[in-house]
């Protein structure tokens, strides 16, 4: 057997577990009140050196500032890690603007759109409605066959005899009250 993958008493190593960045503010934290790195090891079940490597990396993890969501990371991140995820961010918000439009939504008047809301919460509050009672149902088509225009496909394969594109076509029928608290159960045509 592979020397490697076994430890010391002959059985299999553990996966290695990953250490949260809060634990290791706290760790830092605890070790600047005077916690020895001994005691800090026993009560995160971590080896004295994995304990020491924090401390002594704790001005890098101080000034780490993690995207959000993330609560661990691996290795220490440079500048250019987080120039590169906020430009990132910025080029996938500017694509998801740039989002063509279809049906509907391509053809509609936002002026009458504008205008329609403002008389419909109107009506809302003369009547008094509570959202609960308000509902809103749309249809929408689902082609669960039917492959992407923008998809890369070949100009052969598209001009083979016989090659036509899948259409397969459900309707869905969607409906909830303004609140979100009662969805009716999605009717399928």
């Amino acid at each position: 057997m592979d020397p490697k993958v076994k430890d010391k008493t002959g059985g299999k190593k553990k996966p290695k577990k990953m250490i949260s960045m809060e634990a290791k503010h706290e760790i830092i934290a605890k070790h600047e009140r005077g916690v020895r790195i001994i005691d800090l090891a026993n009560e995160y079940g971590r080896n004295p050196s994995t304990i020491s490597t924090i401390i002594k990396k704790k001005g890098a993890i101080k000034k780490l500032q993690p995207s959000k969501g993330v609560t661990i990371v691996s290795k220490l991140r440079t500048n250019i890690h987080d120039e590169m995820e906020q430009l990132l961010l910025l080029w996938i918000k500017e694509k998801q603007l740039a989002v063509i439009r279809h049906g509907e939504a391509s053809s509609g008047d936002i002026k009458a759109t504008e205008n329609f809301i403002k008389v419909f919460e109107k009506l809302i509050s003369e009547e008094g409605y509570l959202p609960q009672q308000v509902f809103n149902c749309d249809e929408t088509g689902l082609f669960w066959k039917k492959m992407s225009r923008r998809m890369f496909i070949t100009a052969e394969v598209k001009s083979l005899p016989g090659h036509k594109a899948m259409k397969d076509r459900l309707t869905l029928a969607l409906c909830a009250n303004a609140i979100g608290d009662f969805k009716i159960k999605p009717l399928l045509v």
